[in-house]
């Protein structure tokens, strides 16, 4: 196949994708439900667009809901933190079910007036370096969207995923950036901004910090069993937990249904199996010898400095 084929298939494919998004956030039968979803100024609501690490920040936030005491008694990591969206209203999930733990945990990538008022429960915003997310998107597309990326240029892959431009369409990063950005503005008391890369370089004081915000005093034992269950190496070893295949599966399910076609199942590569941590990141290679513990855990940075003004969080 020409790579101008090639193009015109992957271009083809991604405006399929984004129509279909578009369509069911303008129907009022899905949108009324997510908008009237009870939450409470103890529930918490994650906040980001695709690929800032929101999988991640479900787990901690589940982690830390749980007292730090490691929790692992689950399939899927969003049976337990639901996606506040339309397609949890498709696979006709209940979105006011009471959740394990004594409030609500709920994850969402879309912007502010596509969602029930928030300015009562508490918002934890994950930003992270775009052309992170946008590279990790292009690596994430084939296999979870079933669309091929090959004939996509990155003017191309950019303009589909993050400057998408349909009305109310999830995908344009900088219009999402900006609403959360607006609210928080205006609502700075219940809206905590979470650095993505931040997070990876120095977790147990980012997750200290997201565990005050939520109105949990942890230990430093209890902060390292957050940290540990929320690491690469343990994600990645139970990619199955944090895949959201199960969850991908049912809403493949019921479009093919909608639109009266054969469902057919769509191979997902394994969890993060071709995102790397930077070293910038990562603060070295990424990796640890066998028997230290995990980077950046409470005893590990009890002692150290405050992070830089430019990557402080509100307390």
């Amino acid at each position: 196949m020409s790579a101008e084929k090639q193009e015109v298939e992957a271009l083809a494919m991604m405006k399929k994708l984004v129509s279909n998004q578009t369509a069911m956030r303008a129907n009022p039968q899905f949108t009324g439900v997510v908008k009237a979803t009870k939450m409470t100024s103890e529930d918490v609501l994650i906040a980001g667009f695709m690929k800032t690490g929101t999988n991640m920040m479900q787990q901690v936030c589940h982690q830390i809901r749980m007292g730090g005491i490691g929790d692992e008694d689950f399939d899927e990591i969003s049976n337990l933190v639901p996606i506040l969206s339309v397609m949890s209203v498709m696979i006709k999930r209940d979105l006011n079910e009471r959740q394990r733990g004594g409030f609500q945990i709920f994850k969402t990538h879309d912007r502010p007036h596509l969602l029930p008022d928030t300015s009562s429960c508490r918002v934890i915003l994950v930003l992270r370096d775009p052309v992170n997310s946008f590279a990790s998107g292009l690596q994430w597309a084939p296999g979870v969207l079933n669309i091929n990326t090959d004939g996509l240029t990155p003017v191309d892959g950019y303009r589909l995923i993050f400057r998408n431009e349909e009305a109310d369409c999830n995908m344009h990063y900088w219009k999402f950036a900006a609403d959360w950005l607006r609210q928080f503005k205006t609502s700075s008391t219940n809206i905590l901004p979470v650095c993505y890369e931040t997070l990876v370089k120095d977790p147990a004081a980012v997750i200290g910090r997201i565990a005050r915000f939520m109105g949990k005093q942890l230990n430093d034992e209890q902060i390292n069993k957050v940290v540990e269950l929320s690491s690469f190496e343990y994600m990645k070893a139970n990619d199955d937990k944090f895949s959201l295949r199960r969850q991908r599966e049912k809403i493949q399910r019921a479009a093919a249904a909608r639109d009266g076609v054969e469902y057919k199942p769509i191979k997902v590569p394994p969890f993060l199996n071709k995102v790397s941590v930077p070293s910038s990141v990562s603060g070295g290679s990424g990796r640890r010898s066998r028997g230290q513990p995990p980077r950046g855990t409470a005893s590990s940075t009890s002692q150290s400095k405050s992070l830089p003004s430019s990557t402080r969080y509100p307390s």
